[in-house]
């Protein structure tokens, strides 16, 4: 058990506690509120069901949830949010009206039921047609909704809360399914139930055991010296073994956990910046990977202060890392955050750059030092022609731009000698190191 993935394990044991969570988890079943909606529901369908036209014997319960229902209530504007939601109801109840019931839950949650469930893609193109586009929330602020749906079937022999459950669970599963808004309920996915009530219950207590760890993946200029390293998260659960970070830091970004990562990995790097700086005499930086939902909390940069200040070390020695999605989902008020954080010496750079849907015209936009590029445009280099000639144009790109940049991915030295003819200053792989401890990592330096 000790050397599997959770991405592969099969069932988990789970105490007492664990398993009155996991009874209790999604949508707050148990509060008379939420019971009220949905007997409101029920109550709703069964007329629907009476409908003379009506010859559907199932129906689609889909839970809608909107990620950034709650983008302003960390600013200065969270009555911003309450705009948000309300005109958001509002529309998908006209856009529904008369042929299904729209109710938001006490989770803020949206449910919608009643649609036919052999018609149940009419329910996904609808919901997709009406939140494909911006919506106003005052003059000069426009969110695009940032959704996903569980959907799960209801008949007159099932308990419309179990179904609720089910489509939560359902909605769950879609969080981590990037290239689908909508996932229809099957019992596999109680799997990934139990493993968010695990990992939501005991992140705090795997920081206290040390079974949470930072490595640092070093970064290299083209005269071969260590400029700078990424930190890298790694879980080693005694339970459940090596938990990739790709799993679970979406979890904490659902269940509004991820400050503790977060805090953790930033006190370990600034230590270990000071170490560097103070026992070696040598300087460097750490990229650090930042969730879009941390960067918008309006105390960010206070924190980040603050754990500069008690380290004794700069600002431009944090390089804080926003994937393009990240930057995009929430453009508005991350674009004016960077230019926060630039004001005050951060310096912030696109991760995974290629990897998400962005395009250059809206990265010009943004306040940034720079780009970290996807490996993935390195795969085929040099050997593919076309390959090679992209990578060339977003090089000169950058430069022209004033935008440093590093590619990662670097495998081999046929890669790194094209890398170096075009004109690339910083590099990182596995070409050069693997990610090292703490100790490793300070030895490399102090070489």
């Amino acid at each position: 058990m000790k050397n599997k993935s959770i991405l592969s394990d099969g069932n988990i044991s789970l105490c007492s506690n664990e398993r009155k969570l996991i009874r209790n988890h999604y949508g707050k079943i148990f509060l008379s509120e939420f019971n009220l909606v949905l007997n409101q529901i029920k109550d709703e369908l069964a007329f629907l069901k009476n409908a003379p036209d009506n010859q559907a014997d199932a129906y689609c319960i889909g839970i809608l949830e909107i990620e950034n229902f709650d983008l302003f209530d960390c600013t200065d504007t969270p009555h911003y949010s309450n705009i948000f939601q309300d005109k958001l109801l509002w529309k998908l109840a006209d856009a529904f009206r008369n042929s299904a019931v729209v109710r938001r839950t006490g989770d803020k949650r949206i449910v919608i039921a009643g649609i036919d469930f052999n018609e149940k893609q009419n329910l996904k193109n609808r919901v997709s047609q009406f939140l494909n586009r911006s919506v106003r929330i005052v003059e000069g602020v426009s969110i695009l909704p940032i959704y996903r749906m569980g959907i799960a079937k209801y008949t007159d022999d099932t308990d419309i809360t179990d179904t609720y459950r089910e489509a939560a669970i359902a909605l769950d599963y879609a969080a981590f399914n990037d290239s689908n808004h909508f996932m229809e309920y099957i019992p596999e996915f109680c799997l990934l139930k139990q493993h968010i009530v695990y990992i939501s219950t005991n992140i705090e207590n795997a920081i206290k055991k040390k079974e949470l760890h930072v490595l640092f993946h070093p970064q290299i200029d083209s005269a071969d010296s260590v400029i700078g390293f990424e930190a890298l998260i790694r879980w080693e659960s005694s339970r459940l073994g090596i938990i990739s970070p790709e799993y679970f830091i979406p979890i904490l970004e659902k269940t509004g956990q991820i400050s503790t990562i977060t805090d953790f990995v930033l006190e370990e790097c600034c230590s270990f910046i000071h170490r560097c700086q103070y026992s070696l005499g040598k300087t460097c930086h750490i990229s650090i990977n930042i969730s879009p939902f941390e960067i918008i909390k309006s105390d960010f940069i206070h924190n980040l202060q603050e754990k500069i200040q008690k380290n004794r070390i700069k600002p431009e020695q944090l390089i804080l890392e926003l994937t393009e999605n990240g930057l995009l989902d929430f453009s508005e008020i991350i674009c004016t955050r960077i230019t926060e954080l630039s004001e005050t010496g951060f310096l912030v750079v696109i991760d995974d750059f290629g990897k998400g849907i962005s395009s250059l015209s809206e990265i010009k936009d943004f306040c940034i030092h720079g780009i970290k590029i996807d490996k993935s445009f390195l795969s085929s280099v040099p050997g593919d022609q076309k390959s090679s000639d992209l990578l060339k144009a977003l090089l000169r790109f950058l430069e022209t731009m004033s935008l440093n940049s590093v590619i990662e991915g670097v495998e081999n030295q046929e890669q790194l000698s094209f890398l170096r003819r075009c004109g690339c200053e910083a590099f990182q792989g596995y070409y050069f190191s693997k990610p090292l401890n703490s100790t490793a990592a300070l030895a490399l330096l102090g070489r």
